[in-house]
């Protein structure tokens, strides 16, 4: 037992150490969602794509806390067209120590950081090109991730699987895990032969391999087999539609396989998996809260639009019974809409008492003459509508009825004259009149008044004004 412990312990050990080996190349396995992945090992260099989980990719070692992977698919190196000479899809290098920058496909103005350098005579692969580089496929060119964001698959650099290059894809944008690939899954950790040197990268320490022989070693445990058909069964999964799939079971699957004891080295990729597929049952709630709320509303707006028809017509809507509107007035001709212009002839529907125009009327029928019923008091019926050029209401008459006792009168009123008067004007003092002389010293007489002159004469008659007709009462289209 104690020895079974020693080795556990030893091989976590060792595991959470992985990263810091720069030897060999592995497997990871990226952790998080929309993970940059950098053109240098630091946060000041530029992003070239991004990857989520669960996309693997082949590390080739670390600076610091940062991982050297190889390039993903779809990333590029950029080279000067000025050195390049191309023939189709090849170039060919003419001039020694040409720089290979690192192209980006989220900041593509970005190219400060210089992969390596190209001299005569070498040829590249050109996938697209910019107005002063050729985008060629990265050859011996590393990118960087933070070592926090993936999860080391497999270590070892003779025993790693060929790994399965991820997609890169823009960012903002979900990842696309239809893609996903069966990929080899961990297996338990073998014993090796003893040896005098430690393994190139393997996870276990020498002092187990110095202890056991190779040929002492258990086939896979239950486990293994049962991670083995989950992962299977994620695969399956994920080939249908996001609403279809079944999140909550492949999680109690997975949750079944990290509480079995020999679950061992499995437990850390299995809590993952967990962990990441309830983030997917917890976007996947977030949908159908959207899809709920986006029905709620559609019905809303539903019952809106209902209301809204019983309470708005639509213009020639055959659902609806026509408008139609009875108004009593005198009914005149139109002196302004004659028809002998761009108008049609219309009549005006007059009250009596104020001739206020109520509306211009139109025959809607040949079977309706208004001209028949000119000077009568009538009833018309007809469809109302407002007409925005002549701003004015207009009724198409469809019947018309005379009134009891509205005869056309015998003759038209004549207007009526006022006599005009001028005003008059009283005189308030006699401004002709000369002024009293000044009072006489003490001991003279005082002067004779003057004599009175003459009386003026009575001003003549003013003549009798020319009478004025006044304007007539019920004048015709007054605006």
């Amino acid at each position: 037992m104690c020895r079974l412990l020693l080795i556990t312990v030893t091989a976590l050990t060792c595991l959470s150490s992985a990263w810091g080996q720069s030897a060999g190349s592995y497997v990871g396995e990226i952790v998080g969602q929309d993970v940059y992945i950098r053109s240098g090992p630091d946060k000041s260099w530029y992003a070239v794509t991004q990857l989520s989980a669960p996309t693997h990719i082949k590390i080739v070692g670390a600076e610091g806390e940062w991982l050297k992977i190889e390039p993903p698919e779809g990333c590029f190196s950029l080279i000067s067209k000025q050195h390049v000479q191309r023939d189709g899809e090849v170039g060919t290098v003419t001039s020694d120590q040409v720089r290979v920058r690192a192209g980006s496909l989220l900041q593509p103005s970005k190219m400060d950081k210089v992969q390596g350098q190209f001299n005569r005579g070498n040829t590249v692969s050109i996938i697209g090109e910019t107005e002063e580089y050729y985008k060629i496929k990265p050859i011996g060119a590393v990118l960087y991730v933070h070592q926090s964001y993936v999860h080391p698959v497999h270590e070892g650099a003779g025993t790693a699987a060929e790994p399965t290059i991820p997609t890169s894809r823009p960012a903002g944008s979900m990842p696309s895990l239809s893609s996903v690939t069966e990929t080899p899954t961990p297996a338990p950790h073998r014993r090796a032969a003893a040896t005098t040197q430690p393994a190139a990268a393997g996870p276990l320490s020498t002092l187990e391999n110095a202890n056991k022989p190779a040929a002492d070693h258990k086939p896979a445990s239950a486990a293994q087999a049962a991670f083995d058909a989950a992962e299977k069964k994620l695969i399956e999964e994920y080939k249908k539609d996001p609403d279809k799939r079944d999140y909550k079971g492949l999680r109690d699957t997975y949750a079944a396989i990290a509480a079995d004891p020999d679950c061992g080295p499995l437990k850390p990729l299995v809590e993952y998996r967990m962990k990441y597929l309830e983030w997917e049952m917890a976007r996947a709630g977030d949908v159908i809260l959207v899809g709920a709320i986006k029905r709620q509303t559609e019905a809303e707006q539903k019952e809106l639009d209902e209301a809204r028809k019983k309470t708005i017509r639509e213009p020639n809507d055959p659902t609806l019974a026509p408008i139609t509107e009875t108004l009593r007035g005198r009914l005149a001709a139109s002196t302004l809409f004659t028809g002998r212009g761009f108008y049609p002839k219309r009549w005006t529907l007059r009250l009596d008492n104020t001739g206020v125009i109520l509306a211009y009327l139109e025959e809607s029928t040949a079977t309706v003459r208004l001209a028949d019923h000119e000077g009568w008091r009538v009833a018309v019926t007809g469809k109302p509508h407002y007409n925005a050029a002549l701003k004015t209401n207009l009724l198409e008459v469809s019947s018309v009825e005379r009134l009891p006792g509205g005869e056309p009168d015998a003759a038209p009123p004549s207007p009526t004259t006022l006599p005009s008067k001028p005003p008059v004007v009283e005189p308030t003092a006699d401004w002709s009149a000369p002024a009293p002389p000044p009072p006489a010293p003490a001991g003279l007489a005082a002067p004779a008044a003057p004599a009175a002159p003459a009386a003026a004469a009575a001003p003549a008659a003013a003549p009798a004004p020319a009478s004025q007709p006044a304007t007539p009462v019920n004048a015709e289209e007054y605006n």
